[in-house]
């Protein structure tokens, strides 16, 4: 049953517009990072604009549900109340980045951390659909994620990072 006719339309053009924020947040975080050090600023800079590209496209694939509904279902739900947490979390690393207890090193583990979350990769799990725009949208996030997530790897591993962030001696 497509999600227009279920009821779930509304709803889940209401978890993708909450994801769209966490993008723009995430994005803030780089944004906040890109002033830790000039060396690391155009890598930070980088990953900010990637992330409001993000929230483009999700931006796109709520206008590609809303005029073609029909197209979709229902997938698996997504708690937007975890959503609302992992924003808090990553406002609450703004605020440590902006007093200065993350320094650059704990900065790319920490975003190593959120990009490795499973956010991203669950924007293809909330409607089901063969909707081929749709589809090119999701892929190109997960796309750029992974290769955030190879970014930030080969970064830490440069920087010789622990799991904790710190740099090894």
């Amino acid at each position: 049953m497509d999600i227009k006719t279920s009821g779930d339309l509304k709803g889940i053009l209401e978890v993708l517009a909450a994801m769209s924020e966490t993008e723009l947040i995430i994005s803030r975080f780089y944004e906040a990072c890109s002033g830790l050090s000039q060396e690391t600023a155009a890598f930070w800079d980088g990953l900010s604009k990637a992330e409001i590209q993000h929230c483009e496209n999700i931006k796109k694939m709520i206008d590609v549900i809303s005029k073609k509904p029909e197209r979709f279902e229902k997938g698996r739900p997504f708690n937007i109340f975890a959503l609302k947490t992992f924003n808090d979390g990553i406002k609450g690393y703004i605020n440590r980045l902006k007093n200065g207890d993350i320094d650059t090193n704990k900065a790319f583990f920490v975003a190593r951390d959120i990009e490795y979350s499973l956010l991203e990769n669950r924007y293809g799990e909330i409607v089901k659909t063969d909707d081929i725009e749709f589809k090119t949208l999701i892929r190109k996030i997960i796309t750029e994620t992974e290769e955030h997530k190879a970014a930030l790897d080969q970064k830490c591993r440069e920087r010789q990072c622990d799991k904790q962030g710190h740099a090894k001696p």
